[in-house]
């Protein structure tokens, strides 16, 4: 991991910087961690929405679906905060376009708006495609300001925008 400290306090975060894991300092307003940031943001609210599907509505196959994503997205930060390393790959892409086929057709005809009648998963897994395309943008400009192998982490959060809104649109089925 690089020349990064292990203190858990360090005073460079105090004045604006940041350490990346491989020891060099950026400022934490830069595209990349921004990029980063909005990313860690969208599994967060991945994780509050499936911890409403466990509560309300128990199923098995978004569940695990949703756990992997959370492994991806943790993985794609990690990968746009290490400059020149690869962001995911085509076998995550294709295992997450997959699902979307499999389940598309049965989904197309649900409504994609939340309503007052709808489990707090759906407007959770709403939220997340917001955000998703935020960050969908964010790694955009972050990899137009500082290039870096990034088609399979743009094609993914592109993919997963559609895999969040079938996944409202299972909920409000079930």
């Amino acid at each position: 991991m690089g020349n990064v400290p292990s203190k858990s306090a360090n005073l460079i975060g105090n004045v604006g910087s940041t350490f990346l894991p491989d020891g060099s300092v950026v400022d934490k307003d830069i595209p990349r961690l921004e990029a980063t940031g909005t990313i860690e943001e969208l599994n967060s609210v991945i994780g509050f929405a499936r911890s409403q599907i466990l509560i309300h509505e128990p199923l098995s196959g978004l569940i695990e679906a949703l756990r992997l994503i959370q492994q991806d997205l943790l993985e794609l930060g990690g990968a746009l905060s290490n400059p020149g390393e690869d962001l995911l790959s085509q076998t995550k892409v294709s295992r997450l376009k997959a699902t979307i086929e499999e389940w598309s057709p049965h989904l197309l005809a649900h409504s994609i708006s939340s309503n007052k009648e709808d489990p707090p998963a759906v407007g959770a897994l709403l939220i997340a495609r917001s955000i998703c395309r935020r960050s969908e943008r964010r790694l955009v400009t972050a990899l137009v300001v500082d290039p870096q192998p990034g088609k399979f982490g743009l094609a993914y959060l592109n993919l997963l925008s559609d895999f969040l809104l079938l996944a409202s649109r299972l909920m409000k089925k079930e």
